[in-house]
């Protein structure tokens, strides 16, 4: 089975730190809520407010940080990563309260209903987000968060006795799923909105109906608060052979950080050796999924893994729905809306490379 319909490949520059950056998407909703773009946006409510992220968030982001290092210019050194941290957050504050500002704006108007309704979209649709910066320079990236998407960081790990066809990799977090679930996200919303107890649900932990606790519009539910908290970076990132895997939700219910770091292993592994779709399978030790599971039954079995996807993320998607199971996969992928929305969320995986890895 193919998933080509919804991935796509865009090579980088040698010496430029990304070597080539993988990419899938496939939607449980209709119109598709989830979208990517050097970031992946996860919407809920429609679609709005993923399609603004996709089109805006980056030239922001860009507008922000180029400012931000021509400041340091007359210096010649990048500037100190905590400075970093504060442009990319109040540049996720400064687009959400844009939308903010355009929803209250149509509800003041006095345009045609419909035209006002139009623009009201981004304001009550909302979106997680995730965008991961690299710094080539001094191979610092960052990843800023909002909701429960999340980037993993796929460290190569080198020996003297290590060749390079048993090249290993450690998964290192550069996000914090911020859900309802999530212990620190709880103590946090009771510090910030102290004296209102019902507003997580203790059986579910959605926050008034919805699962995260921080995103990109929602008018109805915030002010331009719940965005990102803070940046989270890691040094030496762009080490030769590393890669980063940055996926929506949909990917995280079934495969741990580990898992995919594990799997992006294997296909790389599989890749050096020219066995991909030639049943290539090999042994990948990491801990299980969370355990979100469709009818009691877990679709991503290890020992069903499988190298048979010249897509990275293709690969990723497979093994987390069924690997060589063609007819579990099968079911889960060509489900359509509404009834796929049961069975699985939009999936939005990318894998950038950096420099030093044979893609």
């Amino acid at each position: 089975m193919s998933l080509a319909s919804g991935e796509g490949s865009v090579g980088g520059t040698l010496g430029k730190g990304v070597v080539r950056t993988d990419a899938v998407t496939l939607a449980a909703n209709s119109p598709n809520e989830g979208s990517w773009g050097r970031g992946a946006f996860d919407g809920h409510n429609g679609s709005a407010v993923s399609h603004t992220l996709k089109e805006s968030l980056i030239p922001y982001i860009a507008r922000n940080i180029s400012q931000l290092y021509t400041s340091f210019s007359d210096t010649k050194e990048s500037p100190p990563p905590a400075t970093v941290d504060v442009a990319i957050a109040s540049t996720f504050h400064r687009l959400d309260a844009d939308i903010m500002k355009a929803g209250l704006a149509a509800i003041a108007s006095k345009k045609p209903f419909t035209e006002a309704l139009s623009q009201l979209a981004p304001f009550f649709a909302g979106s997680c987000a995730i965008m991961t910066i690299f710094d080539p320079s001094n191979k610092t990236i960052w990843s800023a968060c909002t909701g429960d998407l999340r980037a993993v960081l796929g460290r190569p790990s080198y020996s003297p006795s290590t060749s390079i066809g048993k090249l290993t990799y450690t998964a290192e977090a550069l996000s914090t799923d911020q859900t309802g679930i999530n212990p620190l996200e709880l103590k946090r919303l009771a510090h910030e909105h102290p004296g209102e107890p019902n507003v997580v649900d203790p059986d579910t932990g959605r926050v008034l109906g919805i699962m995260i606790t921080c995103a990109f519009g929602d008018g109805l539910w915030k002010w331009s608060l719940e965005t990102i908290k803070k940046c989270r970076y890691a040094n030496d990132a762009g080490a030769e052979g590393g890669f980063v895997a940055v996926a929506s939700d949909g990917t995280w219910d079934h495969l741990s950080d580990e898992q995919v770091v594990g799997l992006v292993e294997m296909w790389l592994s599989a890749k050096r050796e020219g066995m991909i779709g030639k049943g290539y399978v090999a042994k990948v030790e990491r801990e299980t999924a969370r355990k979100e599971i469709w009818d009691g039954k877990v679709w991503n079995r290890e020992s069903d893994w499988a190298v048979l996807d010249e897509n990275c993320e293709s690969h990723l998607m497979r093994n987390a729905w069924g690997g060589r199971d063609e007819e579990r996969l099968l079911g889960i992928a060509r489900a359509q809306p509404p009834f796929s929305r049961s069975i699985r969320d939009d999936v939005t995986v990318q894998v950038p490379f950096f420099d030093g890895v044979d893609v």
